[in-house]
């Protein structure tokens, strides 16, 4: 099982709100499409590393439950020079 495997796995559990959020880069659309799907229609957020909207074509995601975590994250990998 590769890395990029788990990476549905670990989204989902976004979902099901066990994990608050979870970010990545270099993803490809079939890694996260669905479970972009079940975050945002559970209310929570999918969006690109700079809090645009998630599309197919966002190579680098941050998926969370919402609130402001979502904002502190996206700004800790900001200040960590991720981004």
């Amino acid at each position: 099982m590769s890395a990029n495997d788990l990476v549905p796995r670990t989204i989902v559990r976004v979902f099901y709100r066990r994990l608050t959020a979870y970010w990545e880069y270099d993803l490809s659309s079939w890694d996260v499409a669905a479970g972009s799907i079940l975050i945002e229609e559970a209310g929570g957020k999918m969006t690109d590393l700079k809090g645009e909207r998630w599309n197919l074509r966002t190579r680098k995601i941050c998926g969370s439950n919402g609130g402001k975590v979502h904002e502190q994250i996206l700004k800790a990998l900001e200040e960590a020079n991720v981004v």
